[in-house]
């Protein structure tokens, strides 16, 4: 699933047959920062986990789209283990610290915390 943040676009196909490509936005539609918000919003809450290597303190789409996952429980948030600010303000609102990439597997066997957007779906 590719979700686009501008509208359809004359050109746009699938690289393969298992792609789907989707986008809120109206056919033409250019790309701005609020879309990209949108569709990261998306992208957030329909994984089971997201991870973030680095984010810097209210600053950037990184930043901004783990605190809207964390506020809005889309998923669950795993991030490196870090001293930083925003490594620490991330974690005070809920985020999972793993030492070391291999500490993801195990976070990831365990079901997850929130409900998220599509996980409390029902579809027929």
């Amino acid at each position: 699933l590719v979700l686009l943040p501008r509208g359809w676009a004359d050109g746009d196909r699938p690289r393969n047959a298992e792609e789907t490509l989707l986008s809120l936005c109206v056919p033409g539609e250019e790309f701005s920062a609020g879309r990209a918000m949108e569709r990261n919003a998306l992208v957030y809450a329909a994984g089971n986990a997201c991870v973030v290597a680095h984010a810097r303190y209210r600053e950037g789409g990184t930043w901004h789209g783990a605190v809207d996952a964390l506020r809005r429980r889309l998923t669950q948030v795993v991030l490196r283990q870090s001293e930083d600010q925003a490594h620490r303000c991330l974690m005070a609102l809920g985020a999972v610290p793993i030492a070391h990439p291999s500490g993801l597997d195990e976070v990831l066997k365990q079901p997850p915390r929130q409900e998220g957007l599509f996980r409390s779906m029902k579809i027929a």
